[in-house]
């Protein structure tokens, strides 16, 4: 009950940070069709367009579709179809094993476990599904090797560090939420009894 009545009551500032989110992805990755240049004349170029495109779309759908969410509920969905098409994506993007990609591999995985409000479980399973298939399109076309298993061990390690943060964000979040929640019931109740006695 304490959680759904915290999720409504932060609903407008969620749906505004999701928007937020969205439109800076959108944004970043038109200017990252610029870095993508440098693979023009290789194989995978094209495909990484494909690929670049679908995050661009996806974004701009999530930040128009957002616009009118009414539930919690709603706006987790959206959050969670956009983090389909855009993971995938990005598992492609992260093939021709340049510096970039490497970023990218290691960066995204911070922005399903930070930047969007879904539940734990959604925020848990969107955290390690990004972590889990853009590392393979990474390591993936390449034989196993020292440095595979290193960027494993890598990708774990930024996974607890992550979860742990996310622990302790919500956690105080809402303490922070409960507390004002208290506050704002206790001034209701102290003004009723001051209006009482002038009745």
């Amino acid at each position: 009950m304490h959680e759904t009545n915290h999720q409504a009551d932060r609903l407008s500032e969620s749906v505004r940070h999701v928007r937020h989110v969205f439109q800076c992805a959108f944004f970043i990755n038109l200017l990252f069709y610029l870095n993508d240049w440098e693979l023009y004349g290789q194989p995978h170029f094209y495909l990484g367009m494909v690929a670049r495109t679908v995050i661009v779309c996806a974004s701009l759908a999530g930040a128009v579709v957002a616009r009118n969410v009414q539930s919690f509920q709603r706006l987790q969905l959206i959050c969670a179809a956009w983090a389909v098409p855009v993971i995938g994506a990005c598992a492609v993007l992260v093939i021709p094993h340049t510096e970039s990609a490497l970023f990218i591999t290691f960066i995204l995985p911070n922005i399903f476990y930070l930047a969007l409000p879904m539940s734990f479980r959604w925020t848990l399973a969107a955290g390690l599904g990004c972590s889990i298939v853009v590392l393979t399109g990474y390591i993936a076309p390449a034989p196993l090797s020292e440095v595979s298993v290193g960027l494993v061990l890598g990708m774990l390690t930024i996974n607890v560090i992550l979860v742990l943060v996310v622990v302790r964000t919500s956690r105080l979040q809402r303490l922070e939420w409960l507390a004002t929640r208290a506050e704002r019931i206790a001034n209701k109740e102290l003004s009723a009894q001051q209006d009482g006695p002038l009745q």
